[in-house]
């Protein structure tokens, strides 16, 4: 997929587009691989606060 800038940007773009799954997928593949990178954990942070959110029942909230 290319460096870890090319990933957070399409993970960026899916989430413009509404995709906020793939986008997460996206951020979660460069957190593991770079934990220190503090842009995809903190958007990673925000697009799971949205899950929470969108969750219809409390026991979805801390799955993604």
């Amino acid at each position: 997929m290319g460096s870890a800038d090319a990933i957070i940007e399409k993970a960026n773009a899916e989430l413009r587009e509404g995709r906020l799954r793939l986008g997460a997928a996206g951020w979660n593949h460069v957190v593991y691989a770079d934990p220190t990178n503090m842009e995809a954990r903190n958007l990673l942070a925000d697009v799971s606060g949205k899950f929470g959110y969108q969750s219809e029942a409390g026991t979805w909230r801390g799955c993604t």
